[in-house]
């Protein structure tokens, strides 16, 4: 759970999603706990679901993933989101041709 929880935010989410209950108050405390609870601890190296967490973090380091994954996180959450971005490209796209076919003369 150290590795799930590192701020406030993630306890929200978690909580959010009915996968913790929150019984201490704040989000915050519950974030100092999960993150002071493994102190000192050793890991076993040979764990069950070991060759998950590896792929879990290499994931969750490339750049692009990370972009990607605030990106959908924050701007693209609800379907209604996506479609007016969609929206809004694709009448920029006809903009910029209609502005470049006037000024070639292609438009008559």
């Amino acid at each position: 759970m150290d590795h799930l929880i590192d701020s406030e935010k993630d306890v929200n989410l978690l909580r959010q999603k009915g996968i913790i209950e929150n019984w201490m108050g704040e989000d915050k405390e519950v974030a100092c706990l999960f993150n002071k609870i493994g102190n000192g601890v050793g890991v076993y190296s040979n764990f069950y679901y070991s060759e998950e967490f590896k792929e879990a973090v290499d994931h969750c380091e490339k750049p692009l993933d990370r972009v990607m994954a605030n990106l959908m996180h924050n701007y693209f959450s609800s379907p209604w989101a996506r479609a007016s971005t969609v929206t809004t490209i694709i009448l920029l796209l006809l903009t910029t041709i209609q502005t470049i076919l006037a000024f070639t003369g292609g438009v008559k």
